[in-house]
């Protein structure tokens, strides 16, 4: 079995997070009284897992976040981390992407996999990486 070395580093990690956090209304009950309230819970929330990412695997590591429906959330995200001086966050949004979503429950199906992965391959070779 291949034992990842003390120094090993990725060069790139994917997150792909909340694809359908936001495709329900909220109901009585929820924690959120607004959808904005959502939102500002999200953000946050997501701003400490990319803190845990960048302290786990360091700051020469490429964050690419995908975003479907709500893009504009991770385009935010990435420009408060850029701002921030982590100039390696950046997106994939796909939300524009001609997927037929015909896999169960309106997930991804094979040909929308073989769209999203072409669309992640251009992504990552635009990176300056070494594979």
């Amino acid at each position: 079995m291949w034992q990842k070395p003390a120094t090993w580093q990725p060069q790139v990690v994917v997150v792909g997070l909340g694809t359908n956090d936001f495709s329900t209304p909220l109901n009585p009950g929820e924690r959120w009284a607004t959808q904005e309230e959502l939102v500002a819970d999200y953000e946050s929330a997501y701003h400490g897992f990319l803190d845990t990412l960048r302290t786990r695997y360091g700051p020469e590591t490429f964050l690419v976040l995908s975003a479907s429906s709500f893009g504009d959330i991770i385009q935010r995200i990435v420009q408060d981390r850029n701002a921030q001086g982590d100039d390696r966050v950046t997106d994939l949004d796909y939300g524009n992407a001609p997927l037929d979503l015909l896999g169960c429950d309106w997930h991804p199906s094979a040909n929308d996999h073989r769209i999203l992965s072409g669309l992640l391959g251009d992504r990552l070779a635009g990176l300056p990486i070494a594979w």
